[in-house]
């Protein structure tokens, strides 16, 4: 548990640090509009959604063994793409497109790889700790979750009062590099804990099959991540709406805040920050 939770909690860090650092850095450059959050919260919560379908097709086609094998690869690819990437975001800026789409295309030049990494990485782990752990582990994955949202809303809080007042912006960029670098080290032991819990239930001729035959992947998949019958697309129907409407209330509170009270990026934290604990409160106990 303390291997995945380290992973998970410093992805989850990084993640809700990056999204204010990286609108702070767009808002000054396209006027300081507050169309700019919006479309940077568009961004993040277009980012999680890719992040989550990535993991889920992992988990299903590739099992764990394979799916740790490519995460650890994406997370190299994305943090070689943040030694390339340009330094100064301003200089991404394309003058014939309309706002709204010039600061998504700049948004995924600048910190795509990296923030999907990022969104993938609670679910990914979650998946491979409740594949990987013993018969008498009595670890609860979802706890993973409570953890994920309580360091998102750590380091959404700690960015105005600790973060921000005290480290300039070309010193967090270069810091939040070097942090993205140790959580590459903190997936790889857990790859590596997956590898060997891997070659541990062969060994033991245990029926879990951690790494499927391509032919079975799907049928062997569920059985890592506990899947049972057939879920009525009725009930996946209201689950998408009930989703729907937290996110939505997000976006529509941050626009209203932004537009018609003021454009003060502080302000606009705190449904963000209500968002996430609702999460917590969610997958507690």
């Amino acid at each position: 548990m303390a291997i995945f939770a380290g992973a998970i909690g410093l992805s989850a860090f990084l993640l809700f640090w990056i999204e204010p650092l990286v609108g702070q850095i767009v808002l000054p450059i396209f006027g300081g509009t507050p169309a700019v959050w919006a479309t940077v919260l568009v961004f993040f919560q277009g980012a999680l959604l890719l992040g989550y379908l990535y993991s889920h097709a992992s988990v299903t086609w590739l099992g764990p063994r394979r799916g740790a094998l490519l995460h650890i690869a994406v997370a190299v690819a994305a943090l070689g793409w943040i030694v390339i990437l340009p330094t100064r975001q301003e200089d991404l800026r394309a003058g014939d497109l309309p706002a709204a789409l010039d600061v998504l295309r700049i948004l995924v030049i600048a910190v795509g790889p990296p923030v999907f990494v990022l969104t993938a990485t609670t679910p990914l782990l979650s998946a491979w700790f409740a594949a990987t752990r013993g018969q008498h582990d009595r670890g609860d994955p979802y706890r993973l979750y409570v953890l994920s949202n309580g360091a998102s809303l750590a380091a959404l809080l700690a960015y105005p009062f600790i973060i921000g007042p005290l480290v300039g912006l070309s010193r967090q960029e270069a810091l939040w590099t070097v942090v993205f670098f140790v959580l590459c080290g903190a997936l790889s032991v857990a790859a590596i804990a997956v590898l060997q819990r891997a070659r541990t239930i062969r060994a033991g001729a245990l029926v879990v099959n951690l790494d499927p035959p391509s032919s079975d992947a799907d049928a062997a998949a569920g059985q890592i991540v506990g899947r049972g019958p057939g879920i009525a697309w009725g009930r996946r129907a209201r689950w998408l709406l009930l989703a729907a409407v937290p996110s939505g209330l997000l976006a529509a509170v941050t626009n209203f805040i932004a537009v018609d009270l003021i454009a003060a990026p502080l302000l606009w934290i705190g449904p963000l920050g209500l968002y996430l604990g609702s999460f917590i409160v969610a997958f507690s106990a």
